[in-house]
């Protein structure tokens, strides 16, 4: 069983059930399943007799290769049977090693002879030790050129994290199976267009991998350049500090971080406007006492969480009213002082 960067689960085995057209014995199947565990598509490969499974493994190509034995395909021993299909299941190779048979196969790299119909010229390798293989097996034509060629194009290569884009693919030539990837990580197996999000700041390197039964090709790599998510934050300070004479006016400032070339502010006391624009300081006067000062800010900056923050209330309160009493001295030599405290 093979896992995908989706979830997906890839499971190959062998059937009596659900066999070939024609089978008179076993059948290889491929099925796969979502992460919910729904049946997308099964796909059974072999003959006419005993066709079996023992082990599948993805390969770079985004495909996979499986290895076991069989007995058809006009055999009279159990003989190595490899098949290679790309991401959908869809057969690439369909290989048969006529000799030795697999109980004397030891660890030992073979070349099998292409059995498909208008590919007589293709080979495969593989390392096989009854049925296992290396994961990088792959099938190849050297006498055959690439008529694919993968491509894909974006609207945009920078934008903020978590943003969705979609990238389109521009591919010429007969290519049935297609792997996206993120700096080297497959997240999704679209033929036309995707959706995707950037999870993470900084350069992301995408490449396309294009396939068909004989081939692959790779779109040169495109870097995407993504700005991580902030959020705005605003404080306030205020003067005079301390309590204030009842009647008195302070003054009171915000301070913002991530507020964007023209963050704006709505200034509250005790949740009502007072003042709203993009002037970050706030003057009253006759500020009742139990009054409280809150400031809201909006950002304009790109690639926001969240759009405004809102300050801690600062409360107020006012000293009671300040008076002075006069009293005659007959001393009018001395001055008198009078001070007023609140």
């Amino acid at each position: 069983m093979e896992i995908d960067a989706n979830g997906n689960f890839y499971i190959a085995g062998t059937s009596n059930s659900y066999a070939m057209a024609g089978s008179l014995s076993t059948s290889v199947f491929l099925t796969k399943v979502n992460p919910e565990g729904d049946l997308i598509w099964t796909k059974m490969y072999g003959d006419s007799n005993a066709d079996v499974i023992n082990d599948i493994t993805r390969t770079a190509d985004g495909g996979f290769v499986m290895a076991g034995y069989t007995t058809s395909f006009n055999s009279t021993l159990q003989n190595v049977y490899v098949i290679k299909t790309d991401l959908n299941g869809a057969v690439a190779c369909n290989e048969l090693m006529i000799y030795p048979s697999i109980n004397d196969i030891n660890l030992t790299t073979y070349t099998f002879l292409n059995m498909q119909a208008g590919l007589a010229e293709s080979s495969f390798s593989a390392t096989v030790l009854r049925g296992n293989f290396i994961p990088d097996t792959q099938c190849y034509s050297p006498n055959i050129i690439c008529a694919i060629n993968a491509s894909f194009t974006s609207p945009s290569y920078s934008l903020c994290e978590d943003t969705p884009i979609i990238l389109t693919n521009t591919s010429t030539g007969n290519a049935p199976g297609y792997v996206w990837l993120d700096t080297g990580i497959e997240f999704s197996n679209s033929d036309s267009t995707v959706s995707y999000e950037f999870i993470g700041g900084g350069q992301h390197i995408v490449q396309l991998v294009a396939t068909n039964i004989t081939c692959k090709d790779t779109s040169p790599p495109i870097i995407f350049t993504i700005t991580p998510l902030v959020e705005p934050t605003v404080f306030v300070t205020t003067n005079p500090l301390g309590p204030l004479c009842s009647g008195a006016c302070n003054t009171f400032y915000a301070h913002t971080a991530n507020g964007g070339s023209a963050p704006t502010f709505k200034w509250y006391n005790s949740n009502t406007i007072v003042q709203q624009g993009v002037d970050s300081v706030y003057t009253a006067c006759n500020i009742a006492s139990g009054s409280s000062i809150i400031v809201e800010v909006t950002s304009n900056k790109a690639c926001l969480s969240i759009i405004t923050d809102e300050s801690d209330e600062i409360e107020l309160f006012a000293s009671y009213t300040p008076s002075a009493t006069i009293s005659s001295s007959p001393n009018l030599n001395n001055p008198i002082l009078l001070r007023a405290m609140c």
